[in-house]
């Protein structure tokens, strides 16, 4: 039996090193040694075969896709890495099982340092940690998303974007040269805690542009904590709920950057440009002194007008995370001159035709009922028509589309009965959609309140599937079915279903070992918890956004976690700080000073 146990594991290694060219180490050694090379064709590394050693530069080929489980430990050496420019990366690690990239030990001392993961277009990592890389991830191309990944010990950036419409999310920047480093349009920065850069917390190049920055917490970096050399009328970043705090030399900004919701606690020097106004108001300056708020702008020279009032008076708790709504459109037949429909209120909904060889693209901004109307270039039934919304902080939804309709409708028979109740399944907080059973090609509507949010057509088996908007949690949804006659059903009600964990606790100031009370901002009414080696040690409700929390001193090096729980149980992720030394220095010695004393 034994005999037999050890052929089926030997059987197994050598499976395992006839994959994507990968080998393995000698049988009765633990993991995967990969040599390096070009990755021919799709492959999985699984926790079975890790740790993979890595000792060369992996690149994967064009359209290749390479899967990495949950778990997995990836060691590079010196001067190693991993490309997937032409191909796609999936990582996909869990809160419980995180995968791991590292420099090999054997490598070499802390000189040492693995190259990047780098990127192409289209791939996705989440729950990653990352350390002792040249640049921890490198984004060349488009639509990558990166969430819940932790960079440490980069010897030049943590993350490196050269690419356009690349998502980074809840990710954590630690000890990095540089935190951050943008270079490309339309990239996406939301919830990010970029802490202690030994430079720059965040780097906007100049021909970074309509970059959104939200809820991120730049602190303590060795220089700036944005670095945004960008002087250009026409180029655009927006800073809406982040907090800048304990940065070296502050903020350093064009005055076509937008900044608003943020709490700005350091200097912030404005530089030169060829636009002379900037407005700063809607922040938050941990002052409400104007004249102490001035005094923390340096401005190029006196032409500059930089307005702050009005101002916050309180700190901001993060903004709630908006993901846009994509617009619903009403029938559309070959003679109308305009496109009408539903979006959230104050959305700008874009329209765009493509007909023969031209193409039409008409904008028109949602009134308070969230009604809008498009002017429209009639064409023949048939042809597309596509839709998308942009809200107030310029983040686009998904695109929709609908197909032309003729005019003439086939009468429909006298039926004065009306369909049954639909039946809706669960809907929770997180959902886009809404699904269920209703009669047979029914028109299904979803208003929450007098809102319509959603409509749409069962199908020929009464099943009906309905994008919507995501809800807030407790909501109560009146879902109704009408048929071909115009006949009403009565409404089925649904409340929305509480699953979204709040926003992690923001802490400031920081804490010391003189610290007997912890503040931050967390979610309205959640319960915040402070553990040290996860033990209970302070808890306390947030109001109004904010909390207060007393504790027991601290030594300075220790290490507390924080989570917020609102009141459907939904816990947030940890933030984790180290206890700071709070002493202030000893009173310097000074000897007699004389009349005849030069020194």
């Amino acid at each position: 039996m034994k005999r037999w146990t050890k052929q089926v594991v030997w059987c197994l290694v050598l499976l395992m090193a006839s994959s994507g060219g990968i080998g393995s180490n000698a049988f009765g050694q633990s993991g995967t040694v990969v040599e390096g090379g070009r990755l021919k064709a799709d492959a999985t590394w699984t926790k079975l075969g890790s740790p993979y050693t890595v000792n060369g530069y992996v690149a994967l080929g064009d359209n290749v896709t390479l899967t990495i489980q949950e778990g997995v430990e990836v060691k590079f050496a010196a001067n190693a890495g991993l490309t997937a420019s032409s191909g796609r990366l999936i990582v996909n690690g869990s809160e419980e099982e995180k995968v791991v990239f590292r420099l090999d030990s054997s490598a070499g001392g802390l000189d040492q340092y693995n190259e990047e993961i780098r990127l192409g277009s289209d791939s996705s990592l989440q729950h990653v940690d990352i350390d002792h890389a040249r640049m921890g991830i490198v984004l060349e191309g488009s639509n990558n998303t990166v969430d819940k990944v932790k960079v440490t010990n980069s010897d030049l950036y943590g993350i490196h974007i050269a690419g356009d419409d690349n998502s980074i999310k809840n990710s954590t920047l630690i000890s990095n040269q540089n935190g951050l480093s943008v270079f490309g349009q339309n990239n996406l920065f939301i919830g990010n805690n970029i802490t202690a850069s030994l430079e720059s917390g965040i780097i906007v190049e100049r021909n970074s542009t309509e970059g959104i920055y939200m809820n991120n917490m730049v602190a303590q970096s060795g220089k700036y904590g944005l670095y945004s050399e960008i002087p250009y009328e026409s180029i655009i970043n927006r800073f809406y709920g982040n907090t800048f705090l304990e940065n070296q030399s502050g903020m350093l900004t064009g005055t076509s950057s937008i900044f608003r919701e943020n709490n700005l606690l350091d200097q912030l020097i404005v530089v030169n440009s060829t636009i002379t106004d900037m407005n700063l108001s809607q922040n938050y300056w941990g002052t409400t002194n104007s004249e102490n708020i001035f005094n923390r702008i340096i401005l190029p020279n006196n032409y500059y007008n930089i307005t702050i009032e009005p101002f916050l008076s309180e700190s901001v708790a993060p903004i709630e995370e908006v993901e846009t709504a994509a617009p619903i459109l009403n029938v559309i037949k070959e003679s109308d001159s305009t496109v009408t429909g539903k979006a959230e209120p104050g959305d700008r909904v874009t329209v765009i035709q493509k007909y023969s060889y031209w193409t039409s693209k008409k904008e028109a901004v949602a009134d308070e009922n969230g009604v809008f109307t498009v002017p429209f270039m009639p064409v023949p039934a048939g042809e597309k028509v596509e839709a998308f919304a942009t809200n107030r902080y310029e983040i686009k939804s998904s695109i929709v589309s609908a197909v032309v309709q003729p005019e003439y409708v086939p009468p429909i028979e006298e039926d004065t009965e009306p369909p049954g109740k639909p039946m809706v399944n669960e809907v929770t907080d997180q959902q886009t959609y809404m699904n269920g059973i209703a009669e047979a090609e029914a028109f299904i509507e979803v208003k929450a309140g007098h809102q319509l949010i959603a409509a749409g057509y069962a199908d020929e088996n009464g099943s009906f599937y309905l994008t919507m908007p995501k809800q807030k949690a407790y909501t109560e949804l009146a879902v109704t079915a009408t048929d071909k006659a115009g006949n009403r059903s009565v409404a089925a009600t649904v409340k929305v279903k509480d699953v979204t964990a709040p926003f992690k606790p923001q802490i400031f100031p920081a804490v010391t070992d003189q610290t007997m009370v912890v503040k931050g901002t967390a979610e309205e009414g959640a319960t915040v918890e402070v553990r040290r080696d996860g033990v209970l040690i302070g808890t306390g409700v947030s109001n109004a956004g904010s909390f207060s929390i007393s504790i027991p001193l601290q030594i300075e090096g220790t290490q507390l976690s924080m989570i917020a729980r609102d009141q459907a149980g939904n816990a947030s992720e940890a933030t984790v700080l180290i206890v700071l030394d709070g002493t202030p220095p000893a009173l310097p010695v000074v000897y007699e000073v004389t009349n005849f004393s030069t020194s």
